[in-house]
């Protein structure tokens, strides 16, 4: 089998990892007769640190995605994946800048882009922009007052970095508070931790004039190439390059592309449309988690044996848990963020899942954690903050099938007990 993954980050170096680590188990000398290559626009993909670490420090740290042995790496952009001719041998052409890969499966990883920004402002998401934005930082004046642009983790974070670097940001958001994607409860423990960031509610389009140097962090969308087209020639050259994929690749349970044999997307990219994790939410946890395993699933395929029970599959949430003849993506999504000395962690659905009102365990000026419930009572979220111990305890909890009930939760609570049982 020839794998050609379709981006060298996060989510498509744990697939290529995944992939080759799985078929050496099985046999040492089956890596040279089953491929994998991963083509990318850098030269060394990076992984960006939490940036209120080094966004503002002397060096800018950023750590390479490292591909390892038995793993092909072409750099250079897709222009095109198309269906290959039978003389091709394959099921797949993907052509790149640097020639024409066969493949038998195409996985698309390019993660996302930023949106571009009504005013004038710096983005950080790449080694690119990330060293445009260390090099802006580091020739402010000193206490200069900055604008920030954006309502996300990302946006406090780079708040936070100028912040702690004697700088005066203001955080321009598009609602009444940062962070939409969390409860209140913890979004207003957030501000009450920043009190050196102005946050301005309901102002997402500010006067550019107001501050010097502005950053935004305003949503981003999927920038890679469109999946092919089952229905077109391949003999044909004359069609015009489909245009490229702006929402993202919609994947079922086992994140291959509906109708689409042998073409699949993980990480950022993926929009998970069927199956336990629907409506999944862009983040670096769930990127690493879908490449690991879509890479010991196409492993498995290609020494022809499958592992037995869920060795690759993980752990399912009680009355989620498929035949298993079945091939399902499945984990707790978590997230964190890291603000200085704030650290954000959540784990398990969505707030949407839940109902009434959180349980609420320590303290929000230092170290809190919330519960959330299902209609039915039963643990469905955990918003962590400043504890990572107690988070990694709630992933544990949630990933298991003995979760707690609203009647089993009182101030004297211990996640970590739980979780130990």
């Amino acid at each position: 089998m020839r794998v050609v993954i379709i981006g060298g980050g996060a989510a498509g170096t744990a697939c290529a990892h995944s992939f080759v680590q799985t078929i050496s188990q099985v046999e040492s000398g089956l890596a040279d007769e089953c491929g994998v290559t991963v083509v990318d626009p850098l030269e060394q993909p990076v992984e960006l640190p939490p940036l209120s670490k080094s966004l503002a420090a002397q060096e800018l740290s950023l750590v390479p995605h490292v591909m390892g042995e038995n793993v092909v790496r072409v750099q250079g952009t897709v222009s095109k994946v198309r269906p290959a001719e039978p003389s091709d041998r394959a099921r797949y052409i993907v052509e790149t800048t640097a020639g024409e890969l066969p493949a038998d499966a195409v996985v698309y990883a390019t993660g996302l882009t930023p949106r571009t920004p009504a005013i004038d402002a710096l983005t950080v998401y790449d080694r690119a922009s990330a060293t445009r934005a260390h090099q802006a930082i580091h020739a402010l004046a000193p206490g200069t007052s900055v604008g920030v642009l954006g309502s996300g983790f990302l946006a406090l974070e780079i708040a936070r970095v100028l912040a702690d670097a004697g700088h005066h940001p203001h955080v321009y958001l598009r609602g009444d508070r940062p962070l939409p994607k969390v409860s209140a409860h913890l979004a207003q423990a957030v501000v009450a931790l920043h009190e050196h960031v102005t946050f301005v509610p309901h102002t997402p389009e500010p006067d550019p004039t107001q501050h010097p140097l502005w950053f935004a962090a305003v949503g981003a969308t999927s920038a890679g190439p469109a999946l092919p087209n089952t229905e077109s020639d391949p003999k044909s050259n004359s069609e015009p390059n489909p245009e490229p994929a702006t929402t993202g690749y919609p994947v079922g349970p086992d994140l291959q592309v509906v109708g689409l044999p042998g073409v699949y997307a993980i990480g950022d990219c993926a929009r998970v449309e069927e199956g336990p994790m629907k409506g999944i939410q862009p983040a670096e946890a769930a990127a690493t988690s879908m490449g690991r395993w879509l890479g010991a699933v196409l492993g498995e395929k290609a020494t022809g044996e499958r592992v037995a029970g869920q060795q690759h599959t993980g752990q399912y949430p009680t009355g989620q848990q498929p035949a298993k003849e079945e091939l399902v993506w499945t984990d707790v999504p978590w997230h964190w963020s890291f603000q200085g000395p704030v650290r954000i962690f959540t784990a398990g659905h969505n707030l949407s899942a839940t109902t009434g009102e959180p349980v609420l365990l320590g303290d929000p000026t230092r170290k809190a954690q919330w519960l959330f419930f299902t209609p039915d009572g039963t643990l469905a979220r955990v918003e962590t903050l400043n504890n990572p111990s107690a988070h990694n305890a709630a992933k544990r909890v949630l990933a298991s099938q003995d979760l707690p009930h609203r009647s089993d939760v009182d101030q004297t609570f211990d996640m970590r007990a739980w979780a130990s049982r």
